[in-house]
Parts: structure tokens; sequence; C-alpha cells
């Protein structure tokens, strides 16, 4: 499933950086995701299946550092190849990084595969989902054009949540549901997994924005931009493996439960900024970021990957 989902992110990958048209990027995109969505889970489950719970902390932190490292080149080269080549290349660099993950898979990774799981898909759950979280980022992102009390918006959201609601009755019935609420009776495993969301909402949102206001409101290229992304990319790379092996010695909450309390003071600290104000000011604000996310993001991994589930 991991080899499928590296090749299939690997051939949008290629077409979405030949593509003709608006539509056909759009479309392409909407595969790479799918093969993304194949690839992310498989990660953690060979770590989890190569590493005996108490090495996981260590083997988590360096997958979190490994994934930092190119959270940390992507914005540089990517501004990089905007401005001086193409942003079709991009996209195009993709290429020789997935031929070497599907090269170092085969020679690397041992197979592995629950015998006992429904072979059945929740296609059902599957549809309610889609719709729900469809039609609720498409009113986020047209709320403020077309008017948050307007009624496309609030038809929108009104089919969000009843799709949401839908999907919560779906899998609750469903013989083979592609969420086991029963899992979440499992206080670490629930905790795990709102720290894992909370988490990756901050530090989305804080790049997507932050990169916005950058150019737009700073003035920087998009090369300048990725640069000045770098004190918290870089910090991520040195936490995350130390709190990895921090988690297997002294367990994952003191981490967790530090790292979220920095994230949120970098979070409150970017609240402030104005239009005029200067980029020196974030850096302190990137710094502790980037020690709040390393420090959460293999502790929480090893969190849920060992959380005891009936």
């Amino acid at each position: 499933m991991f080899l499928f989902g590296v090749v299939v992110f690997a051939l949008a990958s290629a077409t979405i950086g030949l593509a003709p048209s608006d539509g056909a990027l759009v479309a392409s995109r909407a595969i790479q995701g799918i093969g993304a969505a194949f690839m992310m889970p498989a990660t953690l489950s060979i770590i989890s299946n190569a590493f005996p719970p108490h090495e996981r902390g260590k083997a988590i932190g360096t997958w979190a550092g490994v994934s930092a490292i190119a959270l940390a080149i992507g914005p540089v080269v990517g501004g990089w190849l905007t401005e001086e080549v193409s942003w079709r290349a991009i996209f195009f660099i993709n290429l020789p990084v997935a031929v070497g993950a599907v090269i170092v898979t085969l020679f690397a990774a041992e197979e592995s595969r629950d015998e006992t799981v429904d072979r059945r898909v929740d296609i059902p759950g599957i549809v309610a989902m889609t719709v729900s979280l469809t039609a609720l980022v498409f009113a986020l992102v047209e709320g403020n054009g077309w008017g948050w009390g307007s009624p496309a918006i609030l038809g929108l959201l009104a089919l969000s949540v009843a799709s949401l609601v839908a999907f919560i009755l779906i899998e609750r019935r469903a013989p083979s549901p592609i969420v086991d609420f029963e899992a979440l009776r499992s206080k670490q495993f629930l905790g795990a997994n709102l720290v894992a969301f909370m988490i990756s909402f901050g530090m989305l949102a804080t790049f997507f924005f932050l990169a916005l206001y950058m150019q737009n409101i700073l003035g920087y290229s998009p090369l300048q931009a990725g640069i000045r992304f770098l004190p918290a990319t870089v910090v991520i790379i040195v936490a995350g493996p130390v709190a990895g092996r921090l988690a297997d010695r002294y367990g994952p909450r003191p981490l967790i439960v530090g790292g979220l309390l920095l994230t949120a003071i970098s979070m409150f600290w970017q609240s402030r900024i104005q239009v005029d104000t200067s980029y020196s000011y974030l850096i302190g604000a990137f710094i502790l970021l980037g020690f709040g996310m390393g420090a959460v993001m293999s502790p929480m991994s090893m969190a849920a990957m060992n959380a005891p589930i009936r």
C-alpha cells in the first residue's frame, strides 16, 4: 500500500507539472492526495512493525526529523524553482525522490498484514465523510467572498453538519468502519489524536498564512519567504529526534505538554503582527514554534502507536 501510494503520488506530480489547464491541474492534485493518503498511515505502520515499543520513540523521532528536513528544504527549493525555472518544476522534483523511496522500500521494509481484519470497504462512510469535509472546506474558503450569512454558505455548513452526523451513524453500524470509534475509548489514543489535530492545525495554518503575509505584505519573493521559515524548520529537525529519545526514557506526556505550551506561546506571539510588522519580530516566534512542534510530533505519534486498544 505504501508503494502504491508513492507511485500514484509520483505519477500525479508528473501530470501536474504537465497540466495544460487549471482543471487538469486540480484533478491531478486530487489524485496526488489519494497517493498521499496511502503513504502517510503506512509510514508509521512500517515503523511500528520494524521496531519494538521501547524503541519506537527513537525511530519515530528520526521519522519526524527527516520529515522536518523536507519541511525546511521545500519552501527554499520551491521558492528558487518558482523564481528561476517554473512552478511546474516543483512537482517534477518529486519523481526522483519517489524512485528512491520505491528502491529503499523494496530492499529494506519488511512486509506485514493483519489476516484477521475484514476486507470489505466502508463506501457509505467514505462518501459521508468526503461530503462533510468538502462542504466545510468550501464554505471556509468562500465565506469572505460570498458572505458568511449568505444562503450558499449556510447551506454548505448545514450540509457539512448533516453529513458528519450521517457519518457517525453509519460508522456505528458498519461491519468494517473506516473509523473505529471503539478505539477512542482509549484515553491515550484519543488524547494523541486530539494533539495531532491541534498541532497540525497550528503548523499548516502558520506556514500557509505567513507565507502569504511575507510575500504580499512584507514584499519578499518566494525564495526569500522560504528562507525566512528556516528558524522554525531547522529547530524541528534538531528537536524531533531528541524528543523521540527522551520519550523512550521519560514517556511522551511531559514532552507533549511542554511542546504544546511553547507552541501556544508562539501562536500568541504571531497573533500580534500588524501590517507594518518587520520580519525580525517573527524570528523568536518561529524558534519557539520549532521547539514546540519538534517536542510534540514524535511523542504524540509514539503515544498513539503504543496506546492500548481493545
